[in-house]
């Protein structure tokens, strides 16, 4: 092996191994005696990524891949790292060209799925996912990542059939768990969900998400101070995860603690994320305070995502109510049944 390759190999391996420093100093050796060294390349942007340095990897990359832009390592690995960085858009433009390239390569199929899952195209992902779990070797990410696109599309009963599965497959993996527990209860069948969320959040202690879920799953049945519990310990783990400020905000509403609801709410507006769902839990806080022109204003925040943000929805019917507008409640609601899921539709179909 001469030293050129040696060198490569070292610096995949140091990357592999979680040693990011020492796998960029590496590549950056190489690509001072040989700037159009393909492999460096590709092993230093994976480094930046992995240190969370998206953009300078974009920026290598995109360098490279001008210089050969059909280089099949190249759009996936850009691919990939612009999936991570949070622009599955560009993801699936990259993937997709690679995919082209190399109809049979399992790796950039899934990516594939995966960006077009996250960019909510589920019924893209769908049937790049069957295909994939067809093949003869079991892969448990593509098992997972089809358990979610089914959960996404509403297709619970299928996604609870091959998540049962799996989950005595492998009995310790929280994410099939955690799936597993959220098509139970998106079928509205809570008292099942319960075992599988305790069990993922066993699994994985620190699982926010398995704990918001448990959450959700104890409202549902109406032990509400566990459901509390659950989701001041989601938010504990990640107190910047607007969802979980929204449901930790829900359940203190429910209990009737309207005053610690709206501090929760308003304390995280500046920071949030998505603002237009605490805008929503925000507005039904002031509806229920009977501050019905402070809570239209709130809903007006949201834009054009009210008509499917269920909460929003049924405020906006109610305040139509109080006004005597209630035609212009009920046409709001049955737009929105459409986009619902099973759950927000029992609340929908309630408050007609």
């Amino acid at each position: 092996m001469n030293s050129k390759r040696a060198a490569l190999s070292l610096a995949l391996r140091k990357h592999k191994d979680g040693r990011q420093a020492e796998a960029l100093d590496l590549c950056d050796e190489i690509l001072k005696a040989a700037p159009l060294n393909q492999s460096a390349a590709e092993i230093k942007a994976m480094a930046l990524a992995s240190l969370g340095r998206h953009q300078e990897a974009i920026d290598f990359l995109e360098a490279a891949l001008r210089r050969s832009p059909k280089n099949l390592a190249t759009l996936r690995n850009l691919g990939g790292i612009y999936g991570a960085a949070g622009d599955p858009t560009s993801a699936v433009k990259l993937l997709s060209t690679a995919l082209s390239l190399e109809p049979n390569d399992r790796d950039t199929c899934f990516n594939l799925a995966r960006a077009y899952s996250e960019s909510g195209q589920g019924e893209r992902a769908l049937p790049l996912l069957r295909s994939l779990v067809m093949a003869p070797e079991f892969r448990e990410p593509e098992e997972i990542l089809l358990g979610q696109v089914l959960i996404d599309l509403g297709h619970c009963h299928e996604a609870v059939e091959r998540l049962f599965r799996l989950c005595q497959l492998r009995p310790n993996n929280a994410s099939a768990h955690l799936l597993m527990g959220m098509g139970l209860l998106n079928s509205l069948r809570a008292i099942e969900a319960i075992p599988y969320l305790q069990r993922a959040t066993k699994i994985q202690p620190h699982f926010a998400s398995a704990f918001a879920q448990l959450g959700l799953a104890n409202t549902y049945l109406g032990f509400k101070a566990e459901g509390e519990k659950c989701f001041r310990i989601a938010l504990g783990i990640e107190p910047e995860r607007d969802v979980f400020v929204c449901h930790l905000a829900q359940s203190l509403l429910q209990r009737g603690a309207l005053e610690e609801a709206e501090e929760l709410l308003r304390s995280h507006l500046q920071d949030a994320q998505n603002s237009s769902i605490i805008w929503v839990v925000l507005a039904e806080n002031l509806e229920r305070q009977n501050r019905n022109e402070e809570a239209l204003l709130c809903l007006s925040k949201t834009g054009k995502e009210l008509p499917t943000q269920a909460t929003g929805v049924l405020v906006f019917a109610r305040i139509a109510r109080r006004a005597g507008k209630v035609e212009e409640g009920l046409r709001a609601i049955e737009a929105c049944l459409a986009h619902a899921k099973p759950m927000e539709q029992v609340l929908l179909r309630h408050e007609k």
